[in-house]
């Protein structure tokens, strides 16, 4: 990686321009095995910008100055007045923006350009000089003040400057004015107001919350209520971000704070590429990779190499102990500090070896019926919960890529399939990373499906060389990394997104497409059928082209069949728990057409009289199911819940009889926990009164059918196609991107 040369001299220029004081120095479905209990798989989400800029009065538009409408209220100087941005502006406009701009330090704009209120419309001219006037270069009706604003490289595109000026246009004027220097002043405006003459603090970042950050060495500060935060450029441009940018692990983050501890301003240095990742590891996880806790009583652990016991203050690293090679260390909670072998030390302990192939065995776990053991360093913090520990892993994206690879895909399948898995995986943990979900707990992933799963089973030699050999590799799409969905069998068609999740902005489904992720035909050269033509799909899932890359995978044809009585019990008791996970989200994707509303404990939907499948998506999964009974109609949409209504096992049917799901390649599974996809057809049988007997539901793959099918790439890879191949075949449009 080359040395940022130009960073160290920033460094200096900030301590010496500011005379600063530097203070010392994801659930993701595995394979086709049962996933018992989980819930509803994809990115968790943060606030969005969309929903930031709300909250401060932003409307959006397609114009090419909405950005800097953006950038105004990432700064804090949106009025307090209804704005339509798109029309014309008001020389009260501009007088609010800047009277927020001079609250923030007074005295930066002068006293006339506060005092203008009036409704009437501003030109590009008036606007002009105005802003000249905040600079100093220029004075009231100046008839070059356009030409002024040019010169100072600030982009005008109007001809005629008496032309009115819209709320977009006078935002990008008044952003772009903020980036110059008034007369006589040696900082620009933005440097002058919002960095000022505070404290300058910088060091890795361990924990972030809405009101506090925590530091390496310097500990925890709290959040001014108008902290703003700034990306810098080699070119010393300001951009304003939004908090949610940052994320733990960050180390290019510079802190500016007052005198009372509280950070004022933010600068992120550069772009932040993570080479290492903080994993939260679980106290408990399935053998699917579910995790039951994070929580520890205790954490008892020893390495296989000489391991240090540290804290680290602004005085530097202090070493508690030093642990010899096999020798078992506990730590405990008492009164939200951290005790090492029953003695006080902080609320934060490291646990770090010198020597970089050191193995941590962790014997208050298990996984796999065996003790784990991790590569990279440790942290230890109390929990949210009293008298309990959080256990953080931090190592090397290529290490943690080792453990989650195989835990995720069979490590001795073929390497280019592993490969394309890697890449996924890699694309995935870099978006989990900035999603920030984990910031609270001091990481950015956790061990389990909710992110991806992470030592659940060792690595070999096939996934070493799958992840060495596309290390730094990830896949982008304009640019920006993807979302690497994937699961564990196709169909033979793989989904589009919004036919699988909401908008977990709107709540509306279908969701908001992702262009990368498009429902893509995996059968070369078969000839698909309407999948609006419900008779043509049931005979598409009864028949089991051999063409298909997920030919070689069991659950690439299924069938199960339940009698009505199983069918009514299963659906009466499964639809409660989606309605009260629909009460609990705040959506509606249980809905009831006729009957009793809400679903009570004692629901039945009673005599099932039809079934039928309401819509479908590209790929051929169902997006939403009517069920009718003689107690009334429901609707229920997304595949989730579509495959969690109709489980295929013993425990929901009220039978004592297992319910044996088929395989197209003879092969069985009893109760399965949950329907396999909802890739699926039903086939209604019928008495002769006309009244069902029973049902057969025929399907194809297993889980949710977004982006890359796990044995379909085995497939592929068995044919001979690279892993480039396997991964332009599930994503559309994307390019593969070497960041380290």
């Amino acid at each position: 990686m080359k040395k940022n040369y130009w960073l160290v001299g920033l460094v200096l220029t900030l301590i010496l321009l500011y005379s600063g004081v530097v203070f010392a120095a994801t659930g993701l479905e595995v394979l086709g095995v049962e996933l018992d209990g989980l819930e509803e798989i994809g990115m968790p989400q943060i606030w969005s910008q969309e929903e930031f800029y709300a909250t401060q009065g932003v409307q959006f538009s397609v114009s090419e100055y909405s950005k800097d409408v953006e950038n105004l209220a990432l700064l804090g100087l949106i009025p307090d007045m209804e704005v339509n941005w798109e029309d014309y502006a008001t020389r009260k406009l501009l007088a609010s923006i800047l009277t927020k701009l001079d609250e923030r330090k007074s005295g930066i704009v002068p006293v006339n350009l506060l005092e203008n209120s009036s409704l009437e419309h501003i030109t590009y001219l008036d606007a002009a000089a105005i802003l000249l006037e905040l600079l100093d270069y220029g004075k009231k009706n100046d008839p070059q003040a356009v030409n002024s604003l040019r010169k100072l490289g600030i982009k005008v595109n109007k001809v005629n400057v008496f032309d009115y000026i819209t709320g977009e246009e006078l935002a990008h004027l008044i952003y772009n004015t903020l980036h110059q220097k008034q007369v006589n002043h040696k900082k620009n405006i933005l440097e002058d107001v919002y960095i000022g003459n505070f404290q300058l603090a910088k060091a890795k970042i361990l924990l972030l919350n809405s009101d506090k950050i925590e530091l390496e060495y310097q500990g925890t500060f709290n959040l001014s209520d108008n902290l703003i935060i700034f990306k810098v450029d080699q070119l010393w441009d300001l951009t304003p971000i939004s908090y949610n940018s940052l994320t733990v692990g960050m180390d290019n983050v510079y802190l500016f704070v007052d005198n009372d501890n509280i950070v004022q301003c933010m600068l992120v240095v550069g772009e932040y590429a993570p080479e290492y990742l903080r994993v939260l590891i679980s106290s408990g996880l399935s053998s699917v990779g579910s995790s039951s806790s994070y929580d520890f009583t205790d954490i008892r652990m020893a390495s296989d190499k000489e391991i240090k016991v540290i804290n680290k203050t602004p005085q530097g690293k202090q070493v508690i102990d030093i642990v010899p090679a096999g020798t078992e260390i506990t730590f405990t909670n008492l009164n939200n500090q951290v005790y090492y072998n029953g003695i006080l030390t902080n609320s934060r302990v490291f646990i770090e070896s010198t020597e970089l192939d050191a193995q941590t065995t962790i014997y208050s776990t298990t996984r796999q019926g065996s003790y784990p053991a991790y590569d990279g360093k440790f942290e230890i913090i109390p929990s949210n919960t009293d008298g309990k520990l959080y256990l953080i892993n931090e190592l090397a994206m290529k290490d943690y890529l080792h453990r989650v690879v195989p835990s995720e895909m069979p490590g001795s399948w073929d390497v280019e399939a592993l490969k394309a898995q890697a890449i996924a995986a890699r694309s995935y943990a870099y978006n989990q990373i900035f999603a920030s979900s984990y910031g609270s707990m001091s990481a950015n992933v956790d061990d389990s499906v909710n992110t991806q799963v992470y030592n659940n089973l060792p690595e070999t030699d096939n996934v070493i060389l799958a992840v060495d050999g596309t290390e730094g590799v990830i896949m982008t799409h304009n640019g920006e990394c993807i979302t690497a969905y994937y699961s564990s069998t196709s169909s033979g068609h793989t989904a589009s997104n919004e036919d699988v999740w909401h908008d977990a902005n709107t709540g509306s489904f279908p969701g908001t497409p992702l262009p990368y992720v498009r429902a893509c035909q995996q059968i070369p050269g078969y000839q698909y059928p309407d999948f609006n033509d419900e008779t043509a799909t049931l005979n598409y899932f009864k028949d089991v082209p051999t063409a298909g890359y997920d030919y070689i995978s069991s659950w690439y044809r299924w069938h199960v069949t339940l009698t009505r009585e199983e069918f009514e019990n299963t659906v009466s008791s499964n639809l409660v728990a989606r309605e009260n996970a629909d009460q609990i989200l705040g959506t509606d994707f249980v809905q009831t057409l006729v009957g009793p509303e809400p679903i009570g404990v004692d629901f039945r939907i009673g005599n099932l009289e039809a079934v039928q499948v309401i819509g479908r998506g590209a790929g051929g999964n169902i997006l939403t199911l009517e069920i009718r009974g003689s107690n009334g109609v429901w609707r229920v949409s997304k595949e989730y819940n579509i495959r969690f209504v109709i489980r295929p096992h013993k425990s929901y049917t009220g039978s004592a009889n297992n319910v044996i799901l088929y395989y197209h390649n003879g092969g069985t599974y009893a109760n399965y926990s949950i329907l396999p996809s909802a890739f699926a057809s039903f086939e209604l049988h019928f008495d002769i009164d006309g009244l069902i007997t029973d049902i057969t539901i025929y399907g194809g793959g297993n889980g949710h059918g977004v982006g890359m099918s796990q044995w379909g790439a085995r497939g592929m890879a068995l044919q001979g196609l690279t892993h480039e191949q396997i991964l332009h075949n599930f994503y559309t449009d994307i390019e593969l991107t070497k960041l380290w």
